[in-house]
């Protein structure tokens, strides 16, 4: 029988609900943030950060360019603020309103900041920020504000290992006073390419390792999965189908080479089903992958890639 597997880009239709209750519903973050902005405020900076990555995913996912549309003038807004606090150090200093981040549902904690007001959860949830804003304005914005946006990303990111980094301890701290550390903080580095190859798995490993660091809650999971995914590749007995371009129309297909030897694996996809049927057999493995119509992608396993085409698709990999 084959074994059902968990799918690390989350099932479509609880990644939309989800996404669709960030962005869509009135009452919620959407005209909550216009108001605020208006007002030249934001009532909890970090969250608002947090809404473009919801935007920027359910772009990824869903498409709808002419929707998004609608959405660029509150992310540019939002970007804006924060600009106003970034200093010539390349640093965002003294941010007001109230800044904390979800430890648990049940509680949260206040960022620690250090005698200019500095954090480093701030400032790498504003280079994901850019980044991500940065790329939906060169698809169907404005080009040229993307371009700004990828350079501010790119110059607090350059500094950002001197203000923050810990030679110690080999990971980052929250502030540049290295008094207080979080996985957060490293996760999120590892998503902003601040750190990657063998030290970033290295870092991954530190932070999972050591528990006097404020540890992550369930939710903040999806960064700490997408974190792991990119330093090692799928968990063992899993198979990861993500979107690689916007709309989802290519799919990255990686299943784990370890765990499992036979398994099957669907996910809705909104131009129909992506299915996946994998038999691993000693150092081989065989699988049919079939595409919807339209939908290209790639089958990576074992640090090999393969081009996958809309229809059905047979692979045969050694290692």
């Amino acid at each position: 029988m084959f074994k059902k597997i968990i799918i690390l880009a989350c099932i479509l239709t609880t990644v939309c609900a989800r996404i669709n209750a960030q962005i869509y519903l009135p009452e919620n973050n959407g005209e909550r943030l216009k108001e605020t902005l208006e007002e030249g405020r934001l009532d909890v900076p970090a969250f608002s950060l947090e809404w473009i990555f919801a935007a920027h995913q359910f772009w990824m996912y869903r498409g709808e360019k002419e929707y998004m549309k609608t959405l660029l003038p509150t992310e540019r807004n939002i970007l804006s603020w924060f600009e106003m606090y970034l200093k010539e150090d390349n640093c965002l200093h003294n941010l007001p309103e109230q800044n904390f981040f979800h430890v648990s549902e049940a509680d949260s904690a206040v960022l620690a900041v250090d005698t200019q007001g500095r954090n480093a959860f701030l400032d790498i949830m504003y280079i994901l920020a850019l980044k991500k804003a940065a790329e939906m304005e060169s698809d169907f914005g404005n080009p040229g504000i993307g371009m700004a946006w990828r350079q501010t990303a790119d110059r607090i990111g350059f500094t950002f290992r001197g203000w923050y980094w810990d030679n110690g301890r080999k990971m980052f701290a929250d502030n540049s006073g290295r008094g207080s550390f979080s996985q957060h903080v490293n996760i999120l580095a590892i998503l902003a390419g601040i750190i990657s190859g063998e030290e970033a798995v290295s870092l991954l490993g530190s932070i999972l390792e050591d528990k006097t660091i404020l540890q992550c809650s369930e939710d903040f999971s999806p960064y700490f999965k997408e974190a792991r995914r990119v330093c090692l590749g799928p968990e063992p007995g899993e198979v990861a189908i993500i979107p690689l371009e916007a709309g989802f129309t290519k799919v990255l297909i990686e299943p784990s080479s370890e765990g499992i030897t036979r398994y099957e694996s669907s996910v809705q996809h909104p131009h129909g089903a992506v299915e996946v049927k994998c038999i691993m057999r000693k150092k081989h493995l065989t699988a049919e992958v079939n595409l919807p119509s339209g939908i290209t992608g790639i089958f990576r396993w074992n640090g090999k890639e393969i081009a996958l085409t809309d229809g059905k698709n047979k692979i045969i990999i050694s290692k």
